[in-house]
């Protein structure tokens, strides 16, 4: 097998990056946003007997299940920005290298 040339490395390394903007990221974005409905619909606790501690619980747990449920939609809006960024530098070097 004959040495790789210094070209040979750039389009394996520009194969790895696409893979990961039209794979990778788009995967774990989508991971990522499957898991938002489940957690922000999660059971509230209610019934007939509610007491003042357990009110102040449930609303603060309901509260940080939105927090998460939103922070983890902008992980995944992030990781699609990403991947679409990646997407476009890898066309850029594709042109640039004449693959395109």
């Amino acid at each position: 097998m004959p040495d790789p040339t210094p070209h040979d490395g750039f389009a394996l390394h520009l194969a790895e990056a696409e893979m990961a903007a039209t794979q990778s990221l788009p995967a774990a974005a989508a991971m990522l946003r499957e898991q938002v409905g489940p957690l922000i619909s999660l059971v509230d606790f209610e019934g007939a007997n509610v007491y003042s501690a357990s009110d102040r619980a449930m609303k603060a747990f309901g509260l940080y299940k939105e927090t998460v449920g939103r922070r983890q939609k902008d992980i995944a809006r992030v990781v699609e920005e990403t991947a679409e960024a990646l997407r476009d530098i890898v066309n850029v070097y594709k042109r640039v290298d004449g693959q395109v």
